[in-house]
């Protein structure tokens, strides 16, 4: 039997918020799937949003099922896997930013590529009109 005299939220609070919460998760990975997101990004953010979705009844155990005065030793072990979660999921988003800064300095340097090769062809461009004019 489920002792709910102690317990920090109601599991009627609880358990509906972290449906919505695992459904909006669901839809936000699934909007991944969106071919203008590169695909390294996806697979971190992915396994980063499929993380929170693990945890969510972590997070309802320790909220809702567990009291820490009845059952200390499920309480501790409940809000230490939610606590490693959320560590690992900071962990995902550390890598996230990582791959967005490697990203982002590839895109940089092609679109510096691409400048410079413009710059070059403008160059040619006038060069031969400047020798087109001086011979006419």
């Amino acid at each position: 039997m489920i002792n709910l005299a102690e317990i920090h939220l109601s599991p009627s609070v609880t358990v509906p918020t972290l449906i919505v919460v695992g459904l909006m998760l669901a839809m936000y990975a699934w909007s991944l799937g969106h071919p203008a997101v590169p695909e390294s990004r996806r697979h971190i953010r992915r396994l980063s949003v499929m993380l929170m979705i693990i945890s969510l009844p972590v997070f309802a155990k320790g909220l809702s099922f567990v009291d820490g005065d009845v059952d200390p030793r499920g309480y501790a072990i409940a809000w230490t896997v939610a606590i490693g979660f959320i560590i690992v999921v900071v962990i995902t988003a550390f890598v996230d930013m990582v791959n967005n800064l490697r990203l982002y300095r590839i895109e940089r340097a092609d679109q510096v590529r691409g400048a410079a090769s413009d710059l070059v062809d403008a160059i040619n461009e006038a060069r031969e009109q400047r020798a087109e004019d001086e011979s006419a």
